[in-house]
């Protein structure tokens, strides 16, 4: 088996997930108002995700316990050996058991876990550029000391070594307190300036089954509309032809104009004014209605998260590569 240092370029196992993902992850999972909990099978006592990782007033493990006792999940697993099995644990539960979640991961296309995520999900983020996780940093340097007869870092990191006015009441931004003498923040480089991960990052999508059966296909409403209009041209034109005794060649030009102006009206995005806009759109209207109100789906997934990077969607109505805009 590989050797993880070889594997990662480093040692760490634990790089605690950044504000950026976090609150696209909760946007995603678990946004206000939709009465949905999260679940983090591998959460450490720096995360600040927010997600509950107790069952049955224990503490988990998430290799052996069951995904399902929240309504969705997220995983930024520990990044060592055991990252495969959780991996595997990830396509279990959110391909074969159907309960929504997200991982985060190293993004290593010779690995075992990244085919794993990427042949069962339903979509994944290729993140651009390199993530500044989040790690445990101690606050006073007698702290630091500690830290390090048992680590052994080439370099003390605190806080007071380059904020000398830091205090557990007053933290530099965005560093938040962890615990008494400790917070947690941006890793540090031994300049103390945020220091981006030594990998890029892959951030894996599992949709609900059932937000996804419910997504109506744009393309169907799109011919829904066409196929009325035509079908209404017609008895329209052979209602006047009769009435008016027209050739087959005045039928011809007058279906011909017909279509013209409901091409028009198509390209204008379904005028509100026009009757035929409410009669085609009411059974639409009525199955967006039976939707959740926060749908956990490829679109929602996309939404958030195409701003960090390259997002693939694998499955469902909208499949394709999609790719964040230029910098303006």
């Amino acid at each position: 088996m590989a050797d993880i240092a070889a594997l990662l370029s480093s040692t760490n196992e634990h790089y605690c997930t950044p504000p950026e993902v976090v609150s696209r992850v909760r946007a995603v999972l678990v946004p206000d108002g939709s009465g949905r909990t999260l679940f983090d099978p591998s959460s450490n006592d720096s995360s600040i995700v927010g997600a509950n990782m107790i069952a049955d007033g224990i503490r988990v493990d998430g290799l052996t316990c069951a995904w399902d006792c929240c309504d969705t999940w997220y995983g930024n697993f520990p990044y060592g050996l055991k990252l495969p099995d959780f991996a595997r644990r990830a396509a279990h539960w959110g391909r074969g058991r159907g309960v929504p979640g997200i991982t985060l991961t190293p993004a290593r296309s010779d690995t075992e876990w990244t085919h794993v995520i990427k042949s069962t999900a339903d979509a994944w983020c290729e993140v651009r550029g390199r993530l500044t996780f989040w790690t445990p940093c101690p606050i006073r340097k007698r702290d630091a000391i500690v830290r390090a007869s048992k680590n052994k870092p080439p370099e003390l990191i605190f806080l007071q070594r380059w904020w000398p006015w830091a205090t557990e009441e007053n933290l530099p931004k965005p560093f938040r307190l962890l615990r008494p003498g400790w917070a947690v923040g941006p890793e540090l480089s031994k300049d103390g300036k945020p220091q981006p991960a030594p990998f890029p990052s892959l951030i894996g999508f599992w949709a609900d089954p059932m937000a996804m059966a419910a997504e109506p296909d744009p393309r169907h409403e799109l011919e829904a509309l066409r196929e009325l209009v035509r079908v209404a041209a017609c008895d329209v034109i052979e209602a006047r032809r009769h009435a008016h005794e027209e050739s087959d060649s005045s039928k011809v030009r007058a279906t011909a104009s017909w279509l013209g102006h409901a091409e028009t009206m198509l390209r204008d995005k379904y005028n509100d004014c026009d009757p035929l806009r409410e009669a085609v759109f009411e059974p639409i209207a009525s199955t967006r209605k039976r939707k959740p109100k926060h749908p956990i789906d490829v679109r929602t997934f996309a939404q958030h998260f195409l701003p960090l990077g390259t997002v693939t969607v694998a499955r469902g109505l909208h499949r394709g590569v999609y790719h964040p805009r230029a910098a303006q």
